[in-house]
């Protein structure tokens, strides 16, 4: 599990942290049901509002169920600790590839690193396979979504839980906020858009009204990308 990987020094502190996170919720009657379970053995606690602020040591006028052992993570790290295994052996850059079938299962042929041979072939390319002949027949859809970087406050930065709302708020990385996110389903627009930037903002400011948090209109950066889905968002 990623708390054996921290304490191994296979993920370094920067990587994550295991500190919870807490899921507002706007159905009230859900969480009551809910809250009947709160002394199982069940990897959440639902929780009033008053009790959702206390953990967040910040006023929330919603409540939660809390996930206390729950991580942070960034995606980055957790992959190349992933890929730093003896039976995996990672050729990247290899610029755009082709595949076929071949005798041994599949050959794939990449721009700057050769031909690869194996029995198994995954596509893992997101949005992209749909580009390939063999799979381009796949439901596939492409979702935009902006997030935004700012820095951490002094009561941010104390934030002892990450959050999600209609949004997600984790805390601090190098002293910066990446949170958000936009969603746009179809779009495959690049480009930052000051007005989702504004939308973040907002709805982190209706979860948190009490979060005190420095940002400069029109100043904001943050990032986009995109995410492949299938239409029913189940696997395929």
């Amino acid at each position: 599990c990623y708390a054996n990987l921290f304490q191994h020094g296979r993920l370094q502190p920067d990587d994550g942290a295991q500190c919870g996170y807490l899921q507002l919720s706007e159905d009230q009657e859900t969480l009551d049901y809910l809250a009947h379970f709160n002394h199982r053995d069940l990897p959440f606690v639902a929780l009033s509002a008053l009790e959702a602020s206390e953990v967040l040591a910040l006023t929330t006028e919603r409540p939660a169920l809390n996930f206390p052992d729950a991580f942070w993570l960034n995606p980055k790290a957790v992959c190349l600790e992933r890929l730093d295994h003896p039976l995996i052996s990672l050729h990247d850059q290899a610029g755009t590839c082709t595949y076929e079938s071949a005798p041994e299962g599949w050959a794939v042929t990449t721009k700057t690193r050769g031909v690869f041979k194996a029995p198994l072939l995954v596509v893992a390319t997101a949005q992209q396979a749909s580009q390939h002949a063999m799979v381009s027949w796949l439901p596939l859809q492409t979702i935009r979504g902006q997030t935004t970087h700012i820095e951490a406050s002094e009561s941010s930065n104390a934030l002892p839980t990450a959050l999600c709302h209609q949004g997600y708020f984790p805390p601090p990385r190098r002293g910066i906020h990446c949170f958000g996110a936009s969603y746009g389903p179809g779009d495959a627009g690049m480009e930052e858009r000051p007005e989702e930037h504004r939308d973040n903002l907002r709805k982190l400011a209706d979860a948190l009204p009490s979060l005190n948090l420095v940002t400069p209109a029109e100043t904001h950066r943050g990032h986009v990308a995109h995410r492949c889905n299938s239409r029913d968002y189940l696997p395929i």
